[in-house]
């Protein structure tokens, strides 16, 4: 963000901006430029995006600082704003966006939320760009897995500040099972319940499904 400043106050054209970077390059960075393809070495963008790929950070991580809720105690009102939109922009890739493509980043978003842990996963290994495609996986998910008790794609969004939130996918997917009844009482907690912990088994929270106290007994 520096560099970029820099070079955009000092009006040099875009297309030199790689030849004024390189020698400031150092360790991951540097290792980054060294092994591009020769023909791109001089195309900053593609100089940037193999940077910041050393360095594992993409639009998810823009994503999760973006959600978050750590503010420095040094930073004024105007500075929080302007880096929460700069986060957002990032994340979104704003500049080159289209409203449908941003509407796509939302709803995808929410959709990774509200899968339950091993099904998210599953899918965020292979990397859907749209809450389209992020369905179509799960479809293949929950096809490969109907003879299993554990089937089930999806449950309740967790309701919580988005600061609590891990971002994409962050939701623990704690709605009960098909056959759960909503008049059964919940279950007796324990005295120092688990904060943050739900049961697979009910769905209920503060628990986890060994201690359930709904859970059947093994037969012998």
């Amino acid at each position: 963000m520096t560099f970029e400043k820099l070079a955009v106050a000092c009006k040099w054209p875009k297309e030199d901006w790689a030849i004024h970077l390189i020698p400031l390059l150092t360790g991951k960075a540097r290792s980054a430029f060294i092994a591009m393809d020769p023909g791109n070495n001089m195309d900053f963008e593609k100089l940037k995006e193999a940077i910041l790929k050393k360095y594992e950070i993409n639009a998810d991580t823009y994503r999760s600082q973006f959600r978050a809720m750590d503010t420095s105690q040094d930073e004024t009102p105007q500075e929080l704003y302007i880096r929460i939109k700069d986060l957002f922009c990032k994340w979104v890739k704003y500049d080159t966006s289209s409203k449908d493509a941003l509407m796509e980043t939302m709803v995808l978003e929410q959709y990774m939320r509200v899968l339950y842990p091993e099904v998210r996963t599953w899918v965020k290994e292979r990397n859907p760009m749209t809450a389209a495609e992020a369905a179509t996986l799960v479809e293949n998910f929950v096809a490969a897995h109907k003879g299993s008790k554990r089937y089930r794609y999806a449950g309740v969004l967790d309701r919580q500040p988005w600061g609590k939130s891990d971002g994409v996918g962050s939701g623990r997917g704690s709605g009960a099972p098909p056959n759960y009844s909503r008049n059964t009482p919940p279950p007796p907690q324990s005295k120092v319940p688990l904060q943050g912990v739900s049961c697979f088994n009910c769905g209920r929270e503060g628990h986890k499904s060994p201690a359930c106290p709904l859970r059947k007994p093994k037969m012998s």
